[in-house]
């Protein structure tokens, strides 16, 4: 449902399939290493210009089977018609493997970032005459032209830098004003640089090595962002009023998860209306039989919904336990009662006549929030056509 976490979920499956398992040991981005937890085969690679290391595995089968079982079960639950929600338990598993395949990604935008040309650790190297300038910078001085002075090491600034060029120790020479190998930094460049070594991220020179924990913190915040907005379309924070003028703000109607119809609500909260309410009209018509009836006289749902409604909320309507022909409710039996009266819910009455000599409506049950299919008419059956321990064998439904 949260759309920001589906390329979270299919990275995750990819990774499970396609993925180098490695175990990171440290903190990213201060010197960690990256050690492979599969075999010995790897390769070493530099990471982040800080001396990280990632040994990466040849084998990637170590969690292939998590993969295989999510497409396994998702086709044959397409086959079988299942509902959509039954894969639901098998995503926190994707959640994870996608996070980590997430940070690999960003991992290795940081070596391309991060990484300089003519220098063996990795690092951007600028030349010896201003790396002051980004570590030691003491509080800049006015000199005679009113500008900052940053240091001996940058004291002459050019404001016509050069194209960079390679010194005999294989460095990047971005100008000559500031000494024999030291770039001509404009003060203003120089306080920035000083300023963003200071931030809570891994800033060797180069100020791209931003963007991976850039992404990092931006996508848990659209993760945190999303799931809010969308919250309160599957818990249950709103009333269903304001529920619903919710939902028609946003413009996004919750899949569907059963045939049924509805109504204005979802069926994950249509099905939290109703119940009661139609426990209460059951034993109006329940209650209103004489004394000597109501020992003989069964509940029958259809549904086993309407079965464990009645169940739950029926003691303090002085119900007796429903009987059901439903799923499990049928394993239960008819509970000894021969059929001469019936409560009958669920039904529109057409079968019903082919069984009882009389079938009475004597009530409906309804709530403006229900599903349309809790919608009916009470039938109240009399004179079964034969015994209801008989004709249980033959009225399993199990859909």
């Amino acid at each position: 449902m949260n759309p920001i976490l589906f390329p979270l979920w299919v990275g995750g499956l990819i990774w499970l399939f396609f993925g180098k398992q490695t175990a990171v040991i440290g903190k990213w981005g201060q010197g960690e290493r990256v050690k492979g937890n599969q075999g010995k085969d790897g390769e070493e690679e530099q990471v982040n210009g800080a001396g990280v290391k990632a040994n990466h595995t040849k084998d990637r089968g170590l969690y292939r089977i998590f993969g295989w079982a999510y497409v396994v079960m998702l086709v044959t639950f397409i086959v079988l018609k299942g509902k959509n929600y039954y894969l639901a338990p098998v995503y926190p598993i994707l959640f994870a493997a996608g996070a980590i395949a997430f940070e690999r990604v960003t991992e290795r935008l940081t070596v391309r970032t991060a990484s300089g040309p003519g220098s063996p650790s990795g690092q951007p190297a600028w030349g010896g005459g201003c790396d002051r300038l980004l570590s030691d910078v003491q509080s800049p001085t006015s000199n005679v032209r009113g500008q900052p002075d940053w240091g001996s090491g940058c004291e002459q600034v050019s404001s016509d830098v050069q194209s960079p060029t390679s010194n005999v120790q294989g460095q990047l020479n971005t100008g000559t004003a500031g000494g024999a190998g030291s770039p001509a930094w404009h003060p203003r460049w120089g306080a920035l640089l000083h300023a963003a070594r200071r931030l809570p991220f891994p800033f060797p020179h180069s100020p791209f090595t931003l963007l991976p924990p850039f992404l990092r913190y931006l996508y848990v915040t659209l993760i945190i962002l999303a799931g809010a907005t969308l919250a309160p379309l599957t818990l249950p924070i709103l009333s269903a009023e304001t529920y619903i003028r919710y939902q028609t703000a946003l413009g996004f109607e919750p899949p569907k998860a059963e045939n049924q119809n509805t109504g204005p609500l979802p069926q994950h909260f249509a099905d939290e209306f109703g119940w009661e309410e139609m426990t209460r009209a059951v034993a109006e018509v329940y209650n209103s039989l004489p004394t000597d009836e109501r020992a003989q006289t069964a509940i029958f749902a259809n549904s086993y919904g309407q079965a464990g409604a009645i169940d739950f909320f029926g003691a303090k309507f002085g119900l007796p336990k429903a009987i059901s022909n439903h799923q499990n409710y049928w394993y239960w039996g008819s509970l000894n009662y021969t059929g001469a009266i019936v409560i009958v819910l669920g039904s529109d009455g057409e079968g019903d006549r082919e069984h009882f000599k009389t079938v009475d409506s004597v009530g409906r049950t309804y709530h403006p929030y229900s599903r349309r299919d809790e919608h009916f008419e009470i039938f109240l059956c009399r004179g079964p056509n034969q015994p209801l321990q008989t004709l249980w064998p033959n009225i399993k439904n199990w859909d």
